[in-house]
């Protein structure tokens, strides 16, 4: 997360905006996901870990969670061999029963996140079934963060 005052972030994110409306950077979408949970584990997860301590549940986050397993779960990835080795162990089970194993591994995320897995699994059933969009204009209306429950 970065410590910065709260104008030099929102500065940050538009700077960051404006580099995808540019039509001259390529972006590949394998390329800006790769090392994903890394990602997660630096940038989004200590706030997800931080709103779970003041019982509180961001919903956006959870989708971001629940986005990069379905990613890893159904494409075939470029990661870390040991990450992609959890994800081929989650592929084997019954569908039902990988968002929880994934979950579970603290190798990936260093603690055991299962107490998301309801409202993880319920956004990576939405995915499968619905779409992306379908999830993203599902949050339009969401509260940044609600009671967890």
């Amino acid at each position: 997360m970065l410590d910065l005052p709260q104008e030099e972030l929102l500065q940050y994110a538009e700077q960051i905006k404006e580099r995808f409306k540019n039509p001259y950077v390529h972006h590949q979408l394998q390329s800006i996901a790769l090392n994903s949970v890394s990602k997660f584990k630096a940038r989004l997860l200590p706030l997800l870990l931080r709103h779970h301590q003041q019982q509180l549940l961001p919903p956006r986050i959870i989708a971001s969670l629940a986005g990069l397993i379905y990613l890893y779960l159904t494409t075939d990835y470029q990661d870390d061999e040991a990450v992609l080795a959890l994800f081929e162990k989650a592929r084997a089970l019954k569908s039902s029963e990988q968002v929880s194993f994934i979950l579970r591994q603290e190798k990936l995320w260093g603690v055991d996140l299962c107490v998301f897995n309801k409202e993880v699994s319920q956004m990576v059933v939405l995915l499968s079934n619905k779409g992306s969009r379908y999830l993203v204009d599902s949050l339009k209306n969401e509260p940044t963060q609600k009671k967890a429950e």
